[in-house]
């Protein structure tokens, strides 16, 4: 997954659980980079359709690390 994308998919996350991204940049980059250690290899449509199923069932935000265990 390319840098695009995973701003994206941490993006929409972050909007399923009505959450906001941290506002100071170094604190938002760290985000961005633990969400890439856990699902670099992972294909966005999986990650999306993980994070779907996860926001149907979970009460608050998951992490990248969930996601990727809910990905098949």
């Amino acid at each position: 997954m390319n840098k695009e994308e995973l701003t994206e998919v941490v993006e929409i996350v972050y909007a399923m659980w009505n959450k906001e991204l941290p506002s100071l940049p170094d604190a938002q980059k760290n985000v961005y980079r633990a969400w890439h250690r856990v699902l670099a290899d992972t294909p966005k449509d999986g990650i999306l359709e993980a994070a779907d199923r996860l926001a149907t069932i979970e009460k608050f935000i998951v992490t990248g690390k969930q996601i990727g265990r809910a990905h098949v």
